[in-house]
């Protein structure tokens, strides 16, 4: 799973960065809002050890045209945050912990979501 999600988020950066502005504009909500999932799950994973839940960053809002790079640094920072990290180790989720492996999920189901708004 985590090979697809690094090849999806490959295949969104490259289609952000190419696709006409128009195009990106449709997309540009459910990227930000990917953006976002992504910034957590790497928050929340970094921060799995801790005894009390992270403060949360809001992801900055960017032109469209910086959406595929906002996404392929916050890609590579998730990568970074789950190497070595089980799918069933618990991290943190906003308000609650929950396994790692379900938070990859849902980013999977976010990514498809952008890559066919693309």
């Amino acid at each position: 799973m985590r090979e697809a999600i690094a090849a999806d988020l490959r295949r969104v950066t490259d289609r952000l960065r190419t696709a006409p502005s128009t195009r990106v504009a449709t997309a540009a909500a459910a990227a930000r809002a990917l953006l976002q999932q992504l910034a957590d799950v790497t928050l929340g994973t970094d921060a799995r050890d801790e005894a009390r839940e992270p403060t949360w960053r809001v992801v900055p809002t960017l032109p469209d045209e910086a959406l595929g790079d906002q996404l392929a640094v916050l890609g590579t920072d998730l990568g970074l945050a789950v190497d070595g990290v089980d799918d069933d180790t618990l991290v943190w989720s906003p308000g609650t912990r929950r396994p790692l492996g379900a938070c990859l999920t849902e980013l999977g189901s976010a990514l498809r979501h952008v890559r066919m708004a693309l």
